[in-house]
């Protein structure tokens, strides 16, 4: 019989090391992929608001192509505005600045506040804030909390409040 036999035996399964590794390993994954998964929700609902928006738009765009003057209010458009579970409001407002409202509400984007919910889509033409009679094409500059995007744009608007790590990168 060789002295080394009995040390000899097939493996049956993963040692408790081998196995506390890989329960170590997927606890870094999940946290790193879960905040940033819970970015992307929040994200995709931010978005909403802005496809909403998009009829305002238009009503903003018609409304001046056919009277010369700048829409100050829904009234003053075809728009009748719109809601949804997480939009609150799409409002026409001075200058025809589109402000899009977020519900924060517990049934709402809970990642939001009462202060953190406001995009707004200023329109432009020729980099200047819409103007009765202006001519030129309209360009829509969205602002969250920062308006980097609108400034590389040249384009002229006011801040909103979302969180720019939440808004859609046309808005940051």
């Amino acid at each position: 019989m060789n002295y080394f036999n009995f040390r000899r035996r097939n493996q049956l399964g993963f040692t408790l090391i081998e196995l506390m590794i890989v329960v170590a390993i997927i606890g870094i994954l999940a946290s790193v992929a879960l905040p940033a998964y819970q970015d992307f929700t929040v994200r995709t609902k931010i978005s909403e608001g802005l496809v909403l928006a998009d009829d305002a738009k238009i009503a903003v765009v018609s409304a001046f192509q056919s009277t010369g003057l700048v829409p100050t209010q829904n009234s003053d458009t075809t728009y009748g505005g719109t809601t949804t579970k997480y939009v609150s409001s799409v409002q026409i407002g001075a200058g025809g600045v589109i402000t899009i409202s977020y519900n924060y509400a517990p049934t709402g984007i809970t990642a939001l506040s009462s202060t953190t919910n406001i995009i707004l889509l200023t329109p432009n033409v020729n980099n200047l804030p819409l103007t009765a009679n202006a001519s030129g094409s309209i360009d829509w500059a969205c602002t969250s909390a920062t308006k980097a995007a609108a400034s590389a744009h040249l384009l002229v608007a006011n801040l909103g409040t979302v969180p720019p790590k939440y808004a859609p990168a046309e808005c940051r």
